[in-house]
């Protein structure tokens, strides 16, 4: 029988780089048994074992850095520098993980009433599925890994077709440690393999797209699995006549280019005072028109292609669109190249609420503008959008901006800064931009079950 493949190619020339088998409905079942297994003994490990496991698996990514950052890049398109970066920040904040397990897992111990004692436990929950993004692949997969194991689950993870073969080499680093068999293990596959592994999994940790992520809800339900879900965004930028006009057009094209726009919380409109309009589009024009798009590979390329035909085609479907709608084109928009899904990144200002871009998430390189007219129209628009993932208010007047972020329904809210992942702080998003949180104590103990455990107090 043929084995289905993955092709991995490059997007900036589209070579094709390798290709990968598909793993098999048996060997995926076989997987989770031997998850099962493996999960029995690694729970009655001490936590400070548990750490030593976890210690072994970064000093192997730290080990294999270049070649994983190299593969990130050659798969998704993500400058090499940025490669580098993302493996350097998943190492240490897993670290932090480390640092931090004995303070958040351990039981929380008092006295109740009637003589006893009460232990409340952070219990695994058994074998956790990780499904995770192309954009992301290395560290939302950690990011999820490291409490996982910490709390004494094992882990299978299924990447995206379009970054398995990075993916692939994490789980050869991994394998090189020496640590028990069977504690971090990956599947490779299309949506039906994803699946297979929800049906059959504890608690699926899930990063993508929202149709995707409901459909796993659905499947966990039947075994009442826990899900965590990091999925779409549509986040607005608000920029009040007070503001920093060159430090918020200048965060404005990187909030909106960041990984060629490929990111849940990039900034998707941009509302803007109309004292400033006329500054804010020429500086947005001229800052968008310095980032040439170029071999990812190069250190010094830092805007690199789509990820794959998929993005490039839903790039172009939506610009034809806003272009169809009497939209007007500040800047790019046009593909670099005769291969490959390079595009200049476009601004475009005259947008109308009946354009695709205003309706749905963009997940590319396109940055509309419109001119503010009631701020309390723009908190509406926030707050009534099926995503609530991030938000953000320019102005010096901070007092101002607190109130603003404090009356968005949305995750992440920031004055004066772009919503960003920070080691600290949970991550996640309400509504259609998902369930649960991820980094933090919360994103730790999300692998865990609460259980009480309760006894007599011992006499003296």
């Amino acid at each position: 029988m043929t084995m289905q493949k993955i092709t991995c190619v490059n997007p900036f020339n589209e070579d094709v780089v390798d290709e990968i088998t598909v793993t098999s409905q048996e060997d995926i079942l076989q997987s989770v048994n031997r998850a099962k297994v493996s999960q029995k003994v690694l729970r009655q490990q001490s936590l400070e074992e548990r750490k030593g496991i976890v210690r072994k698996i970064l000093a192997s990514i730290t080990n294999n850095a270049d070649e994983l950052a190299k593969l990130t890049t050659l798969e998704t398109g993500l400058p090499i520098k940025d490669s580098k970066g993302l493996i350097s920040a998943l190492v240490e904040r897993s670290e932090w993980f480390v640092d931090n397990a004995d303070k958040y897992l351990n039981p929380d111990v008092f006295d109740i009433d009637g003589g006893f004692v009460n232990e409340i436990r952070n219990e695994p929950l058994g074998v956790t599925a990780i499904i995770s993004s192309w954009n992301a692949p290395l560290s939302q997969t950690m990011w999820c890994a490291t409490p996982a194991i910490l709390a004494g689950n094992t882990v299978i993870h299924k990447p995206s077709e379009f970054s398995s073969l990075c993916c692939k080499t994490l789980q050869k680093a991994i394998d090189e440690v020496g640590i028990a068999p069977n504690i971090f293990q990956t599947i490779y596959g299309y949506k039906e393999e994803g699946q297979t592994l929800v049906e059959n999994s504890d608690l699926i940790a899930f990063a993508g797209s929202v149709l995707a992520g409901q459909d796993i809800i659905k499947r966990a339900a039947d075994n009442m699995s826990r899900v965590s879900m990091e999925l779409g965004g549509k986040d607005i930028m608000l920029v009040l006549e007070d503001a920093d006009i060159e430090q918020a057009a200048e965060q404005a094209v990187k909030g909106s280019n960041k990984h060629c726009g490929q990111s849940c919380n990039a900034i998707e409109i941009a509302y803007i005072a109309p004292s400033l309009y006329d500054s804010f589009i020429a500086k947005v024009k001229e800052y968008t028109e310095k980032l040439q798009p170029g071999n990812p590979l190069l250190e010094e390329t830092k805007l690199g292609p789509l990820a794959n035909k998929s993005s490039y085609e839903r790039f172009t479907r939506l610009l034809e669109d806003a272009k169809s709608k009497g939209v007007t084109v500040i800047c790019g928009g046009g593909r670099v190249g005769e291969k490959g899904y390079a595009v200049q990144p476009a601004v475009l200002e005259n947008v109308s609420e009946n354009m695709l871009i205003m309706q749905e998430e963009i997940f590319g390189p396109i940055l509309p503008v419109k001119k503010l007219q009631d701020i309390n129209a723009v908190i509406d628009e926030v707050n009534d959008s099926e995503y609530g993932l991030g938000f953000s208010v320019w102005t010096k007047n901070i007092a101002k901006g607190k109130d603003l972020a404090r009356q968005v329904l949305v995750g992440t809210a920031v004055v004066n800064g772009l919503p960003r992942t920070d080691i600290n702080s949970p991550w996640g998003g309400m509504r259609k931009s998902g369930l649960g949180r991820i980094l933090s104590p919360i994103g730790m103990k999300i692998f865990t079950e609460p259980k009480n455990l309760r006894y007599p107090k011992e006499q003296k």
